[in-house]
Parts: structure tokens; sequence; C-alpha cells
């Protein structure tokens, strides 16, 4: 039977890797979560510059100006 000393080893061990399991899994979740509000902010901004009218003055005067005629 091994003795305690060494049980005591192996659950030590294998705390330490569980412990390193979860940090690393936490860190690999956040850097998946940041590059999903990048690339979803990305494709947001990309649909609001392809749906946003600039209002040009100098055109609605023109405009403005040959329906008065």
């Amino acid at each position: 039977m091994l003795s305690s000393k060494i049980k005591n080893n192996i659950y030590a061990m294998i705390s330490i890797l569980t412990l390193i399991f979860v940090i690393g899994s936490f860190i690999l979740s956040i850097n998946f979560l940041i590059k999903i509000n990048k690339i979803s902010s990305e494709v947001n901004m990309n649909i609001v510059k392809e749906n946003t009218t600039i209002f040009d003055s100098q055109r609605y005067e023109k405009t403005k100006d040959r329906l008065d005629y």
C-alpha cells in the first residue's frame, strides 16, 4: 500500500493540474469572447456604414432651386 506521503503528493499534483486546466480554460474562453465581440462590432459598423446617408446641403439647395422653378 502507498504511504500517506506519496498519496498526498499525488493529490497535490492532481490538484495543481486541475487548477492549471481550469485557468487555461478560463483564459481561452475570455479570449474567444473578446474575438467574437470584435467581429460583431465590425459587422455592426459595416451595416451602419452601408445604411447611413449623409446630408449634403449643397445638393439639397440645388434640388430645392430646381423644384422652385
